[in-house]
Formats: C-alpha cells, sequence, structure tokens
C-alpha cells in the first residue's frame, strides 16, 4: 500500500511487522506517513490498508515506535520566479511533499 522509500524492496507494513533487519535509513514524504498516521483514526482508510496489505494500524506507533529517529526535513522549494508562495494550497504542498529522512537509532 505505501511505498515508503527504502533501500529494500519491503514495504513500511511488511518493516514494521517484521521488526527485523531493519533498513538504516528510511526516507519518505510527510503526506505518505501522515496517510497510515490518520488512519488510526479513520476507520475506512483502515479497513482499505488492512484489504490492501493485511497491516493493522492499530499497532502502528509510527517510524519512532520502530527505533528510527528523525534526522531531517527537506521542504521542496519553488523558483524564485514562482510568485504565490503565500497561497495555502501552496504552502499545503510543500508540507505534504516535504521529506523525512529517518535514521535507525543505535542501540546503547
Amino acid at each position: 500500500m505505501s511505498n515508503f522509500s527504502m533501500h529494500d524492496d519491503r514495504s513500511i507494513q511488511q518493516t514494521a511487522a517484521t521488526r527485523s533487519n531493519l533498513p538504516r535509513w528510511i526516507y519518505t514524504s510527510r503526506g505518505r506517513s501522515m496517510f497510515i498516521d490518520q488512519a488510526k483514526s479513520m476507520p475506512a482508510r483502515a479497513a482499505l490498508i488492512k484489504r490492501e496489505s493485511g497491516f493493522d494500524v492499530q499497532n502502528w506507533n509510527g517510524l519512532e515506535g520502530l527505533g528510527y529517529q528523525l534526522q531531517a526535513t527537506i521542504v521542496p522549494q519553488t523558483p524564485a520566479w514562482f510568485p504565490f508562495d503565500f497561497m495555502p494550497a501552496v504552502i499545503e504542498w510543500k508540507q505534504r511533499r516535504a521529506v523525512m529522512v529517518y535514521q535507525l537509532k543505535e542501540p546503547t
């Protein structure tokens, strides 16, 4: 269902289910992360995710719950000549398209 970008072919649902052989880095858009996070309070979305991937969002505690720490958020930029950065739709687009970079915490 969700194609979080990782250095392997597993979906985030598969990674969260097995909790083994976790990739060191995970890159995802804020919008994709929000899609899964918000599903806990949206029964139809939770059912869709469960039906499509077998993943139960009620057990999801974010990437932090898997032992990851947010390292950077990269917000897309518009060109200097673009005069509409003030518009709510543009602001929302930038927020949802921001790339979030997570690193697996080292065991202590």
